[in-house]
């Protein structure tokens, strides 16, 4: 239960990496690609900042709350895994 659990949390943030490195990637092509940089840039900079926090935000919490978890597996007869 534990597994699906955590498989449905990385299936939902896995989409986003990808999105986020290729408006990266869209950036730094209006950067430095032609030098003619859209006005509108900054305004998307700012946003492609905060959606990378947020993602932070939200998975950076995971890795200590899954070994608590797992710590907290003995007690209902479960052995972690790996």
């Amino acid at each position: 239960m534990l597994t699906a659990f955590l498989d449905t949390i990385v299936d939902g943030c896995a989409p986003v990496v990808p999105g986020l490195t290729n408006d990266i990637d869209e950036v730094e092509d209006s950067l430095f690609g032609t030098g003619n940089a859209d006005p509108a840039l900054s305004e998307r900079i700012y946003r492609l900042l905060a959606q990378a926090i947020a993602l932070q935000r939200s998975i950076g919490a995971l890795p200590d709350r899954v070994r608590g978890l797992l710590r907290g597996a003995g007690r209902y007869g479960l052995r972690p895994r790996g």
